[in-house]
């Protein structure tokens, strides 16, 4: 089993622009509190702390 990111959904604009200032990308459609942080991104985050 794989995956390819961590999906939220921001609750409000706050919240949005918190995601976003952590490298969440915004999705486009009819969810605009939709966000996306990619798998590879997570994998950074791990390789940044050895």
């Amino acid at each position: 089993v794989g995956i390819h990111g961590l999906f939220v959904e921001a609750l409000n604009k706050k919240a949005h622009t918190f995601y976003q200032s952590l490298g969440f990308i915004p999705l486009v459609g009819e969810n605009e509190n939709a966000l996306f942080f990619p798998t590879k991104s997570i994998e950074l985050l791990f390789t940044q702390s050895d």
